[in-house]
């Protein structure tokens, strides 16, 4: 009997300890899924792992599910991406309802380019044109490389063209420039190579821009003369009227009387009596610091020397005189001067074709014009020996001589080049 209450009482007593006893936490159940990055970019060949972040991040209890909606463009093994091709895929996570996107760019595996050396070539094609190449010195061009360039004169600083074009091919790059100056005027080229991946080659280059026509000369700044040969000389047909030398560097345009006559070291031009229309008929009057300048005249010609007029002189048929005031020729002067252009009685019969014109001067003394339409004044790059005032020849044609006075570099004077025959 005392054995049966005792166990009673055991089994009450457990029942109590049970009731007493608290509740298991409920394991928390997944709500969501996340990418670290919602858009990766990848090259063909990579392996990526992709980051999820689960919400709430002590879930349990649940089983993630991968896949690529382009398993050739990338696949995807337990969040590991592999690229296999260019194109765009969609890598999806999921547990049950609950999933997240991630897309994924693959893009081709090019090679590093080989860096792109630019090389410029450049060729004469006419008097105003010239055939550019720009080529790869080392590297290559390829499809979609843009290239850029620019020609530019560095004599007046203007620039001639400029190219810009898409490359479609591996080959050279060639393209004919025009507005070139046929005169030893020197261009800058400047090139520009660019590739879709964003890098960049340059090369700068420097043309000499030359043509050899018969009987045809140009300045540097475009002008253009004709041109005779008498004997062994060959001469401009018509005065100089460039407002540079021969190298790019200006002469200055003088009006002012006081600015001409101090410019003693200044190379200096003006029309005769500050009007344009006389540069267009008579060309231009230059002072002794231009005049004497081996670089007015068109390269390979010259400012005449003393001996060249006195040359000129002979082969004309005429005889040499001096006297105390200098050489002179007598009664040739008709066979030098324009059968117009010179005052009523004073043309001539321009019987070697080097049509002289009668385009006056600058005074040495005082800066005033005198004489134009009735005589043609004329420097040469001859000082006067021993002339303790500096004085140059000058040569003149009247109405009929052919003659040499002495002056001093500031006065204002014609030029008309010349070259030995060839």
């Amino acid at each position: 009997m005392k054995k049966l209450f005792f166990m009673a009482v055991m089994a009450v007593a457990a029942v109590g300890l049970n009731a007493c006893k608290p509740d298991e936490p409920v394991k928390p159940s997944l709500k969501g899924l996340d990418f670290e990055s919602t858009e990766v970019e990848l090259t063909v060949g990579d392996v990526y792992v992709l980051k999820v972040t689960v919400t709430p991040s002590d879930a349990e209890g649940y089983s993630l599910l991968w896949g690529s909606s382009d398993e050739a463009v990338a696949t995807v093994n337990d969040g590991t991406v592999t690229a296999l091709s260019a194109g765009e895929t969609d890598i999806t996570v999921s547990s049950g309802d609950i999933s997240a996107v991630c897309k994924v760019a693959v893009k081709e595996n090019i090679p590093p380019r080989e860096e792109v050396v630019l090389e410029i070539g450049t060729v004469a094609l006419s008097a105003a044109e010239a055939e550019l190449t720009v080529s790869a010195a080392s590297g290559e061009f390829m499809p979609e490389d843009t290239l850029r360039i620019k020609v530019t004169n560095t004599f007046n600083k203007e620039d001639v063209q400029e190219f810009e074009a898409v490359i479609s091919s591996e080959k050279d790059f060639v393209e004919t420039i025009s507005g070139l100056i046929p005169a030893h005027v020197v261009y800058s080229i400047e090139a520009a190579l660019s590739t879709p991946q964003g890098k960049m080659s340059t090369v700068s280059s420097e043309y000499e821009h030359v043509w050899d026509e018969e009987g045809v000369v140009y300045d540097c700044e475009g002008n253009v003369y004709t041109s005779v040969v008498v004997e062994n000389q060959e001469w401009l047909v018509e005065n100089l009227h460039v407002g540079m030398l021969n190298d790019g560097t200006p002469v200055e345009f003088l009006m002012g009387t006081d600015e001409w006559l101090a410019a003693t070291e200044t190379p200096a031009w003006c029309y005769y009596g500050n009007n344009a229309d006389n540069g267009d008929k008579y060309g231009y009057l230059y002072n002794f610091s231009a005049a004497g300048s081996d670089r007015l005249c068109p390269v390979g010609w010259r400012t005449p020397t003393h001996e060249d007029w006195q040359n000129l002189g002979i082969a004309v048929g005429g005889t040499l005189y001096s006297d105390e005031w200098g050489d002179y020729f007598s009664m040739i002067g008709i066979y030098l001067k324009a059968t117009e252009g010179w005052e009523d009685g004073k043309n001539g019969q321009d019987t070697f074709g080097l049509s002289f014109l009668p385009g006056g001067c600058r005074n040495a003394l005082d800066g005033t014009f005198n004489l134009a339409g009735s005589t043609a004044y004329m420097w040469s790059s001859s000082p006067v020996a021993d002339s303790q005032a500096g004085e140059i020849n000058v040569w003149y044609i009247t109405n009929w001589n052919l003659s040499n006075i002495r002056v001093t570099g500031t006065g204002g004077f014609s030029v008309r080049c010349v070259r030995d025959a060839r």
